[in-house]
């Protein structure tokens, strides 16, 4: 009796260690496969917001009239036609064509020490502050963060967003805008981007979705150089 008994214990502890082993070998998979989703979808993300952030940088650089002198690798401001509800430019009898001037900005992300975030703005006029007493000089929206999570390229104190492409050197992308900003038709932006990602399921932080690279360049079809 004795001996039956005991062989009973010995089997149930051989089955609590073999199900204890199974059990951490699931949870360890069901952990994993979590933690790869999530990256996944981080990514995705990631670039989903980039992709909508450089077609908004495309559009508007291809409605630009003109650069602003002020460009540069982390600041980009273009001067765009306002347009009616009908789809006609705004031309005022006193002071002419009527412009919006949109600012895209590269600024250091308070929430997360060495990350950068894009914000965009868009005011009505042309180098002039916005002033409630003018209705075409006013701040129309913004600014408002489009992108968060930029870390390069960075070859400086900050990343290198914006070059410039001038059509008298178009094989040399310029960091500034030198001499006649009319000269300049196009904009080239390079976007180096990761996300962050914690999950309070398990209790643990999921490491950063590998970072990624996103480029464009586009041209401006209202150009002064080009319409004129």
């Amino acid at each position: 009796m004795r001996n039956s008994v005991g062989s009973s214990l010995i089997e149930l502890l051989i089955a609590v260690v073999i199900m204890g082993f199974v059990g951490t070998a699931v949870f360890g998979l069901l952990t994993t496969t979590m933690a790869a989703q999530q990256k996944l979808q981080n990514k995705c993300d990631s670039i989903d917001a980039a992709k909508q952030s450089i077609d908004r940088i495309t559009k508007i650089v291809r409605m630009g009239r003109v650069l602003d002198p002020a460009s540069n690798n982390m600041n980009l401001i273009v001067q765009c036609p306002k347009f009616s509800d009908a789809g006609y430019p705004y031309s005022d009898p006193t002071i002419g064509d009527v412009f919006e001037t949109h600012t895209f900005r590269i600024l250091p992300d308070p929430e997360t020490p060495g990350e950068y975030m894009l914000t965009w703005r868009k005011d009505s006029g042309v180098d002039v502050p916005p002033s409630a007493a003018d209705p075409f000089i006013n701040a129309d929206q913004g600014p408002s963060v489009l992108l968060k999570g930029i870390i390069g390229p960075n070859w400086g104190a900050g990343p290198q967003v914006f070059q410039f492409v001038d059509r008298t050197n178009p094989d040399t992308p310029q960091n500034v805008i030198m001499g006649s900003a009319s000269n300049y038709t196009g904009v080239i932006a390079n976007l180096e981007i990761i996300k962050h990602n914690a999950s309070a399921a398990i209790g643990q932080n999921y490491p950063k979705s590998s970072s990624f690279a996103y480029k464009t360049e586009v041209f401006m079809r209202n150009n002064n150089s080009i319409t004129q």
